[in-house]
């Protein structure tokens, strides 16, 4: 079943080197707002952190002749570090956000752990042997473009409200 899932690992990890580039430049650009900005030097690197773990995901997943329960690992691993990583800056960028955007910012929490926990099922279901987990990180990894394009919008335009 993995080979029918190379294109669209490779259309992925494509997809979030080409974001993640983006997203880079629309935090250079918007420099001194985001450094301004209480709490959201924390999200840009929260944002380019899933974006880069989507990336890693998507080379892992591609590389030939992995066995299920492998991929199942390499998932988890990166779900796990990614989220070990990226919570605590999401949380302190919370703490840091004017109060106005504090829901937003607790909003964009909840989502990066969202999309971490349906990809980690999707690890959990393919160490299990269960190839129905491809469909969870495929799913995962969709929200995951969606929350950086989401992302990206506040970066470049609404920062500039």
């Amino acid at each position: 079943m993995l080979e029918s899932w190379d294109s669209f690992f490779v259309a992925e990890t494509a997809a979030a080197a080409a974001l993640l580039g983006l997203l880079f430049v629309a935090i250079s650009i918007n420099l001194k707002q985001v450094l301004e900005a209480g709490g959201l030097t924390d999200r840009a690197l929260s944002a380019l952190l899933l974006l880069l773990a989507i990336l890693i995901l998507g080379l892992l997943l591609a590389m030939p002749d992995q066995p299920l329960s492998v991929l199942g690992v390499e998932t988890l691993a990166v779900s796990i570090v990614t989220g070990i990583i990226g919570t605590p800056l999401g949380l302190r960028g919370l703490r840091l956000a004017d109060k106005q955007y504090w829901v937003n910012f607790l909003l964009n929490v909840v989502g990066f752990i969202g999309v971490l926990v349906v990809i980690a099922i999707g690890g959990l279901q393919m160490f299990g042997g269960g190839e129905a987990g491809f469909y969870w990180i495929g799913v995962g990894m969709c929200l995951a473009l969606i929350k950086a394009v989401s992302e990206g919008w506040i970066f470049l335009i609404e920062i500039n409200r």
